[in-house]
């Protein structure tokens, strides 16, 4: 669909040899926390009139600004006409488009995820050009001519192709994506250049007939950290589990539910063959200081709006389920206000696609 980045594609492209086998989780017992009800509260949305000036919205990330009380939001764009948008959320107003496309600084190809960095700023992976550009908010040459204001770019050198990118503590980075190893690990920990310093996370279970690279995309996943990047959470999109890390790799805790299936998976003529019972389940994370908030789908991968979710499940960063909220839309991306009590979600599908704000106070 195209509101997931072609890079995608491109995963499946690589996949080298056929076999078949099945793959089930095998995770310690000790570790892992489990929920089935989750008795949402439906909320209804507001559709932000900026919007309007948006193309087609991917991502979205919220951040505070040192000169303002309000709330602002960046959001990558798909048709990369601008790549990047700049929203005053508090007072709806569109502010400014960021970037252009290209392979120069201040260009991208495809922009996926954006994440809250140090004051005024925001990191955006450019899925394409496999880098990190450091946009500061507060700069009017940032804002105005992107690719003339020289902003901060780390080029990513890692065995592999990221999907997400996000801060850590001690000026490091953690990215998900295909890990090019030939082993278990799904997580590389990126120095303050960019470079690999060590792999983490385990591919559960892992079959060495089945290429390694079928094995990435099957445990295919999304990640958020906490803001002072000591912890991150990895929620996998064909299974309901969700892990907790520290900020050297180390896996905490594992949550599972509200599901509970089991992940099996073959290869088919050179490609990823899923179960025609497997729920997709997470399809975005975001977080707070005390909260990870988890777009969660439900949907068996037959049916219709899969990769869309209508359910946000609300957890602390020990892994232990707190609530849910039942969306009146199908979304794709969200992103959190703490301070107002206020969920923010990218909605594509609908008569009138854009953001739409939801109150999760209560």
């Amino acid at each position: 669909m195209i509101y997931k980045s072609v890079i995608y594609l491109f995963f499946i492209l690589v996949f080298l040899l056929s076999c078949n086998s099945k793959v089930n989780y095998d995770i310690e017992e000790s570790k892992i926390k489990q929920f089935q009800s989750i008795a949402p509260t439906k909320i209804e949305g507001v559709r932000l009139s900026s919007s309007d000036s948006l193309g087609i919205a991917n991502k979205i990330e919220l951040i505070s600004l040192s000169e303002s009380n309000d709330i602002y939001g960046v959001i990558s764009d798909i048709t990369n006409v601008p790549p990047l948008h700049l929203i005053n959320i508090t007072e709806d107003k569109y502010l400014a488009g960021i970037g252009r496309e290209g392979r120069g600084p201040g260009e991208f190809l495809a922009p996926g995820s954006i994440f809250a960095f140090e004051r005024d700023s925001v990191l955006v992976l450019d899925n394409e050009n496999i880098r990190l550009t450091k946009i500061n908010l507060t700069n009017e040459k940032h804002l105005k001519n992107l690719k003339n204001a020289k902003p901060g770019i780390i080029n990513l050198e890692f065995e592999g192709l990221p999907m997400e990118v996000f801060p850590i503590k001690r000026d490091s980075y953690a990215a998900i994506g295909l890990i090019r190893t030939g082993g278990r690990e799904n997580i590389a920990i990126l120095d303050s250049t960019g470079s690999q310093s060590k792999l983490a996370g385990e591919i559960p279970n892992f079959d060495a007939d089945i290429p390694p690279s079928v094995h990435q995309l099957a445990w295919r996943s999304t990640a958020t950290s906490n803001k002072n990047g000591s912890r991150f959470a990895v929620g996998y999109y064909n299974v309901d589990i969700l892990n907790i890390y520290n900020d050297r790799g180390e896996l905490l805790e594992t949550t599972r539910g509200p599901k509970q299936d089991e992940l099996d998976y073959a290869t088919k003529n050179k490609r990823l063959s899923l179960s025609d019972d497997t729920i997709r389940a997470y399809i975005d994370l975001a977080s707070t200081d005390k909260r990870i908030y988890a777009l969660y789908s439900g949907k068996k991968i037959t049916e219709k709006k899969n990769n869309l979710g209508k359910y946000v499940l609300v957890f602390d960063w020990d892994g232990n389920f707190i609530k849910s909220f039942e969306l009146d839309r199908y979304a794709f991306s969200i992103s959190v206000d703490d301070k107002k009590g206020m969920l923010y979600s990218i909605i594509p599908e609908s008569l009138e696609p854009g953001i739409y704000e939801y109150n999760i106070s209560s």
